[in-house]
């Protein structure tokens, strides 16, 4: 889907090497780099361990999306006869990789009924199968069903705005926690993607980018501007900016596969997004939880968008319910913890909201429009889901597989 070609680049915009790579001018120091142009540093982020993690994440994709999911080429790619089943078969010309793809959505497989139906009450699977592979296979086949669906929904709106926030979810009955971010389409409330950052095999994969199990960082529940405040101090005192520590998640021994750093999965998460909604879509604003790799993985997926105007990018903090049919203050707030980023706050009784225009005039996204909560009401919906209790004691790639059918499930009711 993506070769990540452009990761290791300055993300400046305006910069004159704005998204160039390999760039003889950029100045090496320790694991950052500096451009020199705009004076601003960005972290190393491996390739490697990208383009590894992002051929088994959401791996039913690769059946729906025009993209060699091995080497990310889109424009190398032939008809390579069909499928016994009379799909239609590609083959890569760069890696002579060949795949199945699926133009039309496939029918529910009957015998997963009685898996999709304790789903929906929260019966104990154990009812259902008896073995934990048998588990495995058919959440496997739901998940890669579910994508197909996704795939195929009605068309976005063609200036759209999508909500992006991350959440944590338990594995293994255990204190651990897989993250996960989601991105939903605020104008219709549908969950667009949704990535975790675990993968069934750590090959490809550097220790390095293995996520470091430790207790997760302290979050603020004030008002938006302290809130802004304080996650700005937290950043500020990452070992790199982007290693976020979000609580345990330590693997059982038997498990061969690994939990990569978030901002492994970012990248591949945004990358997703745009492959999915690109080509229906002539203009989108971004709305973003406040966390620097989620900014610069939404950035870099959208470079050729940013460039041209046709994508924005924004931070948002948003405390209460909003009333339209109320008077609202605003006010601006300059932090220079980090970056000097210019936060307009808005307000009144019972609500608090702050934004942070990272791309483009802010003119042209009304604060009135600036929200999260398309995305994190799934959160919420997931949290009062029937199958909850299950969920947080199913091993990593069952839970991450669960998720991508809920998902499905969830837009279903939109």
């Amino acid at each position: 889907m993506n070769a990540w070609a452009h990761v290791n680049c300055c993300k400046t915009i305006g910069c004159r090497l704005f998204g160039v790579t390999n760039s003889s001018l950029y100045q090496h120091i320790g694991r950052n780099c500096r451009c020199p142009e705009c004076g601003y540093y960005f972290p190393f982020i491996s390739p490697g361990a990208l383009r590894a993690f992002s051929q088994q994440s959401n791996q039913h994709y690769a059946g729906v999306l025009l993209y060699c999911p091995t080497c990310g080429q889109e424009n190398a790619l032939v008809r390579h006869g069909r499928s016994t089943s009379g799909q239609q078969r590609w083959r890569c010309r760069a890696c002579n990789f060949s795949f199945s793809h699926y133009a039309e959505p496939i029918a529910y497989d009957s015998k997963l009924n009685p898996l999709r139906e304790a789903i929906a009450t929260g019966e104990p699977f154990r009812l259902i199968y008896q073995e934990s592979q048998l588990i495995s296979r058919a959440l496997s086949r739901l998940a890669f069903l579910a994508g197909l669906e996704q795939v195929h929904v009605p068309p976005l709106s063609l200036n759209a705005e999508f909500s992006t926030t991350s959440f944590t979810v338990g594995f293994n009955g255990s204190d651990n926690q897989l993250y996960f971010i989601v991105t939903a389409d605020n104008k219709t409330s549908r969950v667009i993607a949704v990535s975790t950052n675990y993968v069934a095999l750590k090959e490809g994969i550097d220790r390095e980018w293995w996520y470091p199990s430790r207790p997760g960082e302290a979050r603020s529940a004030q008002s938006a501007i302290r809130q802004v405040f304080d996650k700005d101090r937290i950043i500020s005192r990452r070992p790199l900016l982007f290693d976020v520590a979000y609580g345990l998640a330590e693997l059982k021994r038997d498990d061969p596969g690994v939990v990569v750093k978030p901002v492994i999965a970012a990248y591949r998460h945004f990358a997703l997004v745009h492959a999915l909604t690109h080509k229906r879509v002539l203009s989108v604003q971004h709305w973003l939880e406040h966390e620097c790799f989620l900014y610069g993985a939404c950035l870099m997926a959208n470079r050729h968008e940013i460039a041209t105007q046709r994508s924005h990018i924004g931070f948002v903090y948003e405390c209460g319910t909003r009333d339209e049919t109320r008077r609202i203050r605003s006010d601006t707030v300059v932090s220079s913890i980090i970056w000097r980023d210019i936060w307009r706050c808005y307000s009144h009784k019972g609500y608090d909201m702050a934004v942070c225009y990272l791309t483009g005039n802010p003119g042209q996204a009304s604060f009135r429009h600036a929200t999260l909560q398309p995305a994190k009401a799934f959160e919420l919906w997931l949290n009062r889901h029937p199958v909850w209790p299950q969920l947080n004691r199913l091993a990593p790639r069952n839970v991450a597989r669960m998720l991508e059918y809920l998902a499905a499930e969830y837009n279903r009711g939109r």
